[in-house]
């Protein structure tokens, strides 16, 4: 058969199928054939050791074309992949084996490339979503709580953690504010309570604590100041005074709160 002639037969089989699917209609379609050059051509399928199906797709000139199912070894569903013609490109649907999808995305030349979208494994909600380019992750990349607001974002360029990086309560309320540089901690970074009100601030140099760092109280009152430089701390005494003091004074309330015993463990009753 001229290879010319083969090609578009194999073309008009592929769509013949693709739009009916994999139906009973084509049971008697011949599968798994090769051609003179020893190419993967038309409708492919292999099993597992136990019977079921591995995978189930067109090729054709030996390259998946068009839409291809892969299963787990139980015969639940694991991918559907879209292959591009005459390119690299390949849409992909990732499931989990409790058939919930756990990704979506696009791969060119095998690579993940442009937004990619991960679910939750026990609700189905989208948890995470990411960007790449090439493979490697580029611009924000996105978690979210089950009820779909914004828990963290994270700026990444050539794969490593490059610029903001924000932290969110559940109801949406900013609770950590730095940046990264290189993969690195680095500049002011600042957490805070529910109410909106600063707990924490200081500076990161590098990926190591830098400067001094403040503490406040859920009133927004400073309680502490202490000073690093490059990770190590300056201040070791007001440090130790201040351990000192918190534990003393849990030993004040020390006798106070009753020790639990068999008697007093379970709630009496009359």
């Amino acid at each position: 058969m001229p290879s010319s002639f083969r090609n578009i037969f194999a073309l008009s089989v592929f769509v013949l199928l693709t739009i009916n699917g994999f139906s009973s209609a084509f049971s008697d379609t011949l599968w798994n054939q090769t051609d003179e050059n020893g190419w993967k051509q038309g409708w492919w399928e292999k099993d597992y050791p136990n019977g079921k199906p591995l995978y189930k797709g067109y090729f054709l000139d030996n390259k998946p074309l068009g839409k291809m199912l892969r299963f787990y070894d139980d015969g639940n569903l694991r991918a559907e992949l879209i292959y591009i013609e005459k390119s690299e490109i390949t849409y992909a649907s990732l499931y989990f084996k409790n058939a919930q999808k756990g990704a979506e995305g696009k791969y060119n030349k095998q690579m993940r490339d442009s937004i990619w979208n991960f679910y939750s494994y026990y609700t189905g909600n989208l948890s995470y979503r990411e960007s790449y380019v090439m493979g490697l992750k580029v611009g924000p990349a996105i978690k979210y709580y089950s009820a779909g607001g914004k828990a963290e974002v994270i700026f990444w360029k050539d794969d490593l953690k490059n610029g903001q990086w924000e932290q969110y309560y559940d109801d949406s309320t900013l609770r950590l504010s730095s940046h990264h540089v290189m993969d690195k901690i680095h500049g002011p970074y600042k957490v805070y309570n529910r109410n909106n009100i600063l707990m924490l601030e200081g500076n990161y140099l590098n990926g190591s604590q830098d400067g001094e760092w403040k503490f406040y109280d859920e009133e927004g009152n400073l309680q502490r100041s202490l000073s690093y430089k490059e990770g190590e701390i300056l201040d070791k005494e007001e440090m130790e005074k201040w351990v000192k003091e918190f534990v003393d004074e849990i030993e004040k309330n020390n006798g106070k709160i009753p020790e639990p015993d068999f008697d007093n463990f379970f709630e009496r009753k009359p």
